[in-house]
């Protein structure tokens, strides 16, 4: 004969004895330019300037240094690779740092 299974009862604890009253909430004071601001200082930076920032950042690599201290098809691979011309420059700086 099988055993009979033990039923468990969980209990449930106390209420708790303090009484809370939930206030009233107002959201008259929502603002689509508080919680959606359109100016950033991503949006504020000069184009050109980020190209200047681009190039001090990869110690003055070009793509034409690059292009001669690797190859073309190594070049088109970290484009490939990285998403961007900018990404493989750095790449080329980088390797250019190393061999130093």
């Amino acid at each position: 004969m099988a055993k009979p299974i033990a039923k468990t009862v969980k209990t449930l604890p106390p209420p708790p004895k303090k009484k809370i009253k939930l206030k009233e909430v107002e959201d008259t004071n929502y603002t689509d330019d508080y919680m959606y601001p359109e100016d950033t200082k991503a949006a504020k930076k000069d184009p050109v300037e980020k190209q200047e920032t681009i190039a001090v950042s990869n110690g003055g690599m070009t793509k034409e240094a690059c292009i001669a201290m690797i190859s073309q098809e190594k070049f088109d691979k970290y484009t490939a690779m990285f998403g961007s011309q900018e990404a493989s420059i750095k790449r080329c700086a980088m390797l250019k740092a190393m061999n130093k």
